[in-house]
């Protein structure tokens, strides 16, 4: 491969340049002018004199899918709580026993029992029935059953919960409805 190196008051030469080794191109040995071109092994050239030669970064290309290449987008990532979630879409039914989930979302309708886990959301078109001893939940839509909250229970305004209900600490919003067996965790009961 060669390199043109251009400089002011000389004709311009071309530089033989590889990726091993170390290649020099110096001006006519008559002038007292030298321009001096080096290119090393790693890629990387340095300039002394008044000659330029422009470095070009590599292109690489990330196909989806390819070792190595990019994570896929909402793709699970590894060590992560995102990892734990689970999402109940819309329009889907559940019904079993969860474990080992960190986040439960709910769009939809779910008949289980939950433990183990850390945050339960039920959103405004989502219905949960059955139990859950939970760290903090979220609830917008429509709980029935047993509800344990270890920390934060959170009642959005279109959030209707009834049942048996335990929790640390409770946030409700205007228009939310709490109903049932009603208790406030304490240190000693937890």
């Amino acid at each position: 491969m060669f390199r043109r190196n251009d400089s002011e008051d000389k004709e311009p030469k071309l530089t033989e340049a590889s990726g091993s080794g170390t290649e020099t191109s110096s001006g006519d040995k008559g002038s007292g002018d030298q321009s001096a071109v080096t290119q090393s092994g790693s890629g990387s050239s340095s300039t002394s004199g008044s000659g330029f030669v422009p470095e070009i970064p590599r292109r690489t290309l990330d196909l989806p899918g390819a070792p190595g290449g990019p994570a896929r987008r909402g793709a699970p990532r590894v060590g992560n709580v995102e990892s734990k979630r689970l999402s109940v879409g819309r329009d889907i039914s559940l019904s079993g026993e969860i474990t080992a989930c960190d986040t439960l979302v709910v769009e939809g309708t779910v008949d289980a029992t939950l433990e183990n886990s850390r945050l339960l959301e039920v959103t405004d078109s989502g219905t949960f029935r059955g139990k859950v001893q939970i760290e903090d939940a979220e609830i917008a839509g429509v709980f029935e059953g047993d509800l344990s909250v270890r920390n934060r229970l959170f009642i959005r305004s279109t959030g209707r919960v009834t049942g048996t209900i335990s929790f640390g600490k409770l946030e409700v919003e205007l228009g939310g409805v709490l109903s049932g067996d009603i208790n406030v965790l304490s240190s000693e009961t937890e």
